[in-house]
């Protein structure tokens, strides 16, 4: 493991103690949290069993591994510009995914 992924955790706690969250409105976390409440309206319809818990999968799925993309995204093109913006890419990611500040208010 490279001595830069070990600092990933505490550069990105002190980077939320330093900034905090950004406003809902913008906050990557709540915008998951529409999207799943969105999908869950759509897809979870009608009586519990087999049908509504893969229905529930999906719904799953479809806000999971968009944001998963979108995160690995935003990482690979910070480290094809270069300059360590591929560890400050990472740094934020975990800052506002872990959001220690905004737990403890």
């Amino acid at each position: 493991m490279e001595t830069a992924t070990l600092l990933f955790l505490p550069a990105a706690l002190l980077l939320d103690g330093l900034l905090g969250e950004p406003p809902a409105a913008w906050h990557p976390v709540c915008g998951m949290g529409r999207l799943a409440l969105w999908t869950e309206g759509l897809l979870r319809r009608g009586p519990n069993g087999p049908v509504m818990f893969l229905r529930g999968l999906l719904a799953c799925l479809l806000v999971v591994l968009p944001c998963l993309l979108a995160a690995f995204l935003l990482v690979l093109l910070a480290a094809r510009a270069g300059m360590g913006l591929d560890c400050l890419a990472a740094v934020l990611l975990v800052s506002v995914c872990l959001a220690p500040r905004s737990l403890a208010e």
